[in-house]
């Protein structure tokens, strides 16, 4: 699967989509097996980096390094906490969810101590993660890329709104358009948290990767599109007994399915 990814790739490509959601999956395995199924990928070695049930792992290839965060685990109680503390604290490029910047401070030292170890400066990095990891991987970005090391791209899934408005800005300014953030359907967690929260403000950065209810793919859609699509997603799952399937579109099972339809048929739609 290495062989495919094009890590060179300024634009949006689906063959990356496939590898960086196939880490986003691995980064919920324990650790033993996580590194197995890197080396089964075709990386050369990889670091699992795990603190107070925070985890993220690096992959090291000849060619490019990932950076692939965690997301949340329902069972981790600490996890859920994270998630649902919505202040605000001050990072390098403006205010941001202050239970994310927490979170990646545990594991923050190690990883850059990993960085130091397998990446300078030239080297190819794409960031990925689903849901609390991909909010991880957003705050990661902003850092190592202040830092003046080269982020290639970065791909996340289910994710939040991470900071407000002149995050975005200096987000957007640093990275430009190589973050594709996606979108399942009617996924709750990449509504939250609210775009205005106790007179706090998020937005949210990166392109749009939209899957729509028949899990097609749209690049960029808009925003009656996206409208539309998801009253059909609702009427889908009321026909299949779901009452609310805002929860069910967040598994990350959802995501690789329609993205491995794509590589397969190039399941594209154009906005």
């Amino acid at each position: 699967m290495v062989n495919n990814f094009d890590y060179e790739a300024s634009n949006f490509c689906i063959e990356n989509a496939k590898l960086l959601s196939e880490c986003s999956r691995i980064a919920y395995q324990p650790k033993q097996e996580a590194l197995e199924t890197l080396t089964s990928l075709g990386f050369s070695r990889g670091e699992v980096i795990e603190n107070n049930d925070i985890s993220c792992f690096m992959a090291v290839c000849s060619d490019f390094v990932v950076v692939s965060f965690r997301g949340t685990d329902p069972s981790l109680v600490k996890n859920i906490l994270t998630d649902a503390n919505a202040l605000q604290d001050k990072d390098i490029l403006g205010e941001v969810h202050s239970g994310f910047r927490n979170a990646l401070q545990q594991v923050g030292s190690e990883l850059f101590k990993a960085v130091y170890k397998y990446v300078n400066q030239r080297t190819p990095l794409w960031i990925t993660g689903h849901s609390l990891g991909s909010a991880l991987a957003t705050l990661f970005v902003a850092s190592v890329a202040c830092k003046g090391y080269k982020v290639s791209g970065v791909y996340t899934f289910g994710q939040p709104r991470v900071g407000g408005k002149t995050f975005k800005k200096n987000y957007q300014d640093l990275l430009g358009n190589s973050h594709f953030r996606f979108i399942n359907n009617n996924d709750v967690v990449t509504r939250l948290p609210l775009k205005r929260f106790k007179k706090l403000v998020y937005r949210h950065v990166g392109d749009k990767v939209y899957i729509k209810s028949n899990e097609n793919l749209v690049l960029n859609p808009s925003h009656r599109l996206i409208i539309v699509d998801r009253i059909k997603g609702r009427i889908k799952a009321f026909f299949y007994g779901e009452l609310f399937d805002g929860v069910n579109d967040h598994a990350l099972e959802n995501y690789c399915r329609a993205i491995d339809k794509s590589v397969i048929g190039e399941c594209f739609e154009t906005p």
